[in-house]
């Protein structure tokens, strides 16, 4: 197989992670069983998703796919939906048991239901490598990598819910930090 770059994912005694040989593969830990459950079109750099008994994983050509993990069939794989050479390098995760977000890595922000139908789709113009954290509140954190330490935060419809950003005066010296709400005209 291939080198694993993420993190792997347990779930009911079965270990699954991603690989660079563009596979996704569970472990059953009791037995040491290996089953191939996906084979993608590129390298997988992100980890898997589990929602339910379905698996989501993201590729390095821009292909989304979803997987019934008790019978390794395909649920549904999208079109491609990234730009050339461009790929999900962050990990989906889920906004709900409904909800499933992309972002690939130049901030291309996918929202799908768990049928593969995009529910809401927004191009930031970011570089992004880190997985989104979701809040309480159904928003998710993306952590773009920008000179600015800008931090913003989403709805699940991708409306933008807040900007955070770590100010500095201009010596260079830092000051203190300040979150922008946005107002409803701008949601």
């Amino acid at each position: 197989s291939g080198a694993v770059m993420n993190d792997p994912v347990l779930a009911d005694g079965k270990l699954y992670f991603s690989t660079l040989a563009k596979e996704v593969v569970e472990m059953d830990l009791s037995t040491g069983d290996i089953r191939t459950l996906l084979t993608t079109t590129g390298e997988i750099w992100a980890s898997p998703l589990l929602v339910n008994d379905k698996l989501v994983a993201g590729d390095m050509s821009g292909y989304v796919y979803c997987v019934d993990i008790n019978t390794a069939e395909p649920v549904w794989t999208t079109d491609k939906v990234t730009a050339d050479k461009i790929g999900f390098i962050a990990s989906p995760v889920a906004l709900d048991e409904d909800l499933v977000l992309l972002i690939d890595e130049n901030g291309e922000t996918i929202v799908y239901d768990m049928d593969g139908k995009s529910v809401a789709q927004r191009s930031q113009n970011l570089t992004v490598y880190t997985t989104p954290a979701v809040l309480e509140n159904g928003s998710f954190v993306v952590l773009p990598v920008s000179a600015d330490g800008e931090i913003k935060a989403y709805t699940a419809s991708l409306k933008e819910d807040w900007v955070y950003v770590h100010a500095s005066d201009k010596s260079g010296s830092k000051t203190e930090s300040t979150e922008t709400p946005v107002s409803e005209e701008g949601k």
